[in-house]
Formats: structure tokens, sequence, C-alpha cells
């Protein structure tokens, strides 16, 4: 099951991190939140500094994770209902074509 773990956890998770991680600007006894470097700054501690991003992970998480369950229960439902509208010989063609859509798209 490491593998896919490995699946889930990329450089751009790191990313990501070190985006919303640079929203905060350490201050003598805390932390400057600005969303989006620009906001009004927010004078915050250490403790919520890491509730902030502990919150932050879990949303990005669920958002990438619902975002690529969405795109395959999509294509399985095509490949559901196109089945009916290919007969016969076409079947593997629309097969290999949606093997081409599912891994080409997502790479680019």
């Amino acid at each position: 099951m490491g593998w896919f773990r490995h699946v889930f956890r990329s450089r751009s998770y790191d990313y990501m991190d070190d985006i919303f991680l640079a929203q905060f600007k350490p201050v003598d006894d805390g932390f400057l939140y600005r969303r989006n470097q620009n906001g009004p700054a927010l004078k915050c501690s250490e403790s919520e500094k890491d509730q902030f991003f502990s919150d932050f992970r879990k949303a990005s998480r669920r958002l990438i994770r619902g975002t690529v369950l969405a795109i395959f229960i999509i294509i399985a439902l095509a490949f559901m209902f196109a089945r009916d509208w290919f007969e016969g010989s076409d079947w593997p063609a629309l097969l290999i074509a949606g093997g081409i859509l599912l891994f080409y798209f997502p790479a680019t």
C-alpha cells in the first residue's frame, strides 16, 4: 500500500504547503498571517499557525482526492453509457480511446 501513498504525496503537495506557509512571517512573539500575502496582518501564535496549517492540509487533500474520484466516476459513467452506442468491434476501440484520455490528459 506504500505505492498508493506515494501517488497522493508528491512534490506538488510540498509546493502547495510552502505557498501556504509563506503567508506567515515570524515576529518577536509569534507570527503575522497575511491571507494571500497581501491581506491585513493578523497576529497568531505558533500553535495557531500549526492549526491553520493542519486545517489547510486536510482541506487541500480532501479537495484533490475528491476531484480525482469525481473524474473516475464521470469516466466510468461515460463508459457505461457509451457501451450501448458502440456495438461489436467498436467496443475495444472505445476502451483504448478512454485509456488514452485517462492517462494523457491528467498528465498534462
